[in-house]
Parts: structure tokens; C-alpha cells; sequence
């Protein structure tokens, strides 16, 4: 597994998938040299990069990657919005009847608000009926 990639070399990432000299599609072909055959790294026509005919799928990763990574920091872009979005409501916005206390539980109680230590109960739908009474012996 890899290391986080830095702020810094993302930003340096971004800056050279900005860079439209070569930002259309990149295309692998196999070329005969004379002697051996060589995969090419084409952009429109004109040849970027000759590797080694064992290399095929190295010259199909590296084609792709035009493509894949602008994709991929889309991804990022999306996954961190979607972070924030759970962090923004990554506790509960219930007021407690009795005292008026927040709730600080995190959403994943799933609205049960029963706490056994303050047997307190939350003004929400998904709160026990309001005929609890705080306090109740059923450990509820």
C-alpha cells in the first residue's frame, strides 16, 4: 500500500493534467522496426514514447493514464465533498426535552436516544412516545 499522496504533489498533479498541449485521448500501436517490435505512445498521430514489445502493458497503462487520472481526481473531489457532507452532520441534531441538552451522539445510534446513565429522552421522531417518563425503571 502507498502513502497518502501530499497536498503539494496533488497540486502538482492537477497543474500538469491542466496542461492541454497534450489533453486529447493517447493511443498504444505496435510498430516494426526493422529489427524488433516497439509499442508507441501516440497523440494524434505524432509518437510520444517507443518502449520494448514486452512492455504492451506498460504502453496501455501509461495511454490510459491521460484519461484515468483526471478521472480519479474527480473521484477525490467527490469523495472529499461527500466527507464533509457526513462530518456536517456526523452528530445528532436532536434537543433533549429535559434540560435542553444537544445530543452528541454520532448518527449511527440510528435515533435510538435512550442513555442508560442520564435516562433522558429526545424530543425527536425518533424518541421513545412521549408518555416515558424520565427516569423510567425499565432501564429505558
Amino acid at each position: 500500500m502507498h502513502e497518502p499522496m501530499s497536498p503539494q504533489r496533488e497540486t502538482i498533479v492537477r497543474r500538469e493534467m491542466a496542461d492541454t498541449t497534450y489533453a486529447k485521448t493517447w493511443h498504444i500501436r505496435e510498430n516494426e522496426t526493422g529489427e524488433r517490435m516497439v509499442w508507441e505512445i501516440t497523440h494524434e498521430g505524432t509518437v510520444l514514447a517507443t518502449l520494448p514489445d514486452w512492455a504492451g502493458s506498460l504502453a496501455l497503462w501509461i495511454a490510459d493514464a491521460r484519461d484515468d487520472v483526471p478521472q480519479l481526481l474527480a473521484e477525490v473531489d467527490r469523495l472529499r465533498m461527500r466527507v464533509a457532507e457526513l462530518e456536517g452532520a456526523a452528530v445528532c441534531p436532536s434537543v433533549a426535552r429535559v434540560y435542553g441538552s444537544r445530543c452528541v451522539l454520532p448518527v449511527r445510534h440510528r435515533g435510538d436516544h435512550r442513555n442508560a446513565d442520564s435516562w433522558h429522552y429526545w424530543d425527536d421522531s425518533h424518541a421513545v412516545p412521549n408518555t416515558a417518563k424520565v427516569g423510567a425503571p425499565d432501564g429505558h
